[in-house]
């Protein structure tokens, strides 16, 4: 069951139980994250809709799973979702094919929310695990793009913190 699933059926029983008012007014009335998180936690527990890890150890199968559920995900723009299952198909694997696809696809969902060093890393990452030389000219691209976009951050960044200086100076100067 994934996310979205089990938001529904949450949602559907609190109904179902008339508890949607009280659920919503207790959260709100939480004062901290944690707080906030062990109640919605308690009502999971509830409704037995807490994810179930199907494996404890080292599975291919559950890997290659969770790699292809990443990329339904990818391709459905839903980038976090994506990297979840593309950490978990890396947690799973036995073998290096599947590690270094989803270490690659990982960094491709990575770039596309923007966050060019963990990309950067993934990519790496990629390579070291033997990724395929046949795919290797796509990585090496999305490799130079995340060079480029950090880049242009750090010069933005300089060009900003000149801007603030220069704004401090002249109202020093007035």
């Amino acid at each position: 069951m994934n996310i979205k699933s089990i938001n529904y059926v949450f949602l559907a029983n609190l109904e179902k139980d008339g508890l949607h008012r009280q659920f919503f007014s207790q959260l709100a009335s939480k004062q901290s994250d944690e707080a906030r998180v062990k109640h919605i936690y308690q009502y999971l527990l509830r409704y037995q809709l807490m994810p179930k890890k199907p494996y404890t150890t080292k599975c291919n199968h559950f890997s290659n799973e969770s790699k292809n559920n990443g990329n339904k995900y990818f391709v459905d723009k839903e980038y976090m979702e994506a990297v979840d299952f593309y950490n978990t198909a890396i947690k799973y694997s036995t073998n290096s094919e599947t590690k270094n696809i989803a270490f690659a696809n990982r960094s491709a969902a990575l770039f596309q929310l923007e966050k060019y060093r963990e990309s950067l890393l993934d990519i790496g990452r990629a390579i070291d695990a033997g990724y395929s030389e046949r795919l290797m000219p796509k990585l090496l691209d999305r490799k130079k793009r995340c060079e480029e976009a950090i880049e242009k951050t750090r010069v933005a960044e300089a060009a900003a913190e000149s801007e603030k200086e220069n704004m401090r100076k002249e109202i020093f100067q007035l």
